[in-house]
């Protein structure tokens, strides 16, 4: 392999290295907004049930943000 080439696959390999867990991280983020988006949907249904009560919780440990945790969890409480 020549100097240039080389140089190329070095650069090519380290791109490659910093763009393949970038994808990976926004394909999770979307996955986990799709998640969130359908235990909403379950909850919004109001049933008032133990499904609902399941589905506060899951989503509960689902957030990142301790605000949505309590929030979620305390209105799981509530309906238990």
């Amino acid at each position: 392999m020549s100097r240039v080439d080389k140089k190329s696959f070095v650069m090519k390999r380290k791109l490659s290295l910093f763009v393949f867990p970038l994808l990976i991280v926004a394909s999770l983020v979307h996955c986990q907004q799709k998640l969130s988006d359908s235990l909403r949907a379950i909850i919004n249904q109001q049933k008032n049930d133990t499904a609902e009560v399941n589905t506060l919780a899951y989503l509960a440990n689902e957030q990142t943000q301790i605000d949505s945790v309590i929030k979620y969890a305390q209105q799981g409480l509530a309906l238990a």
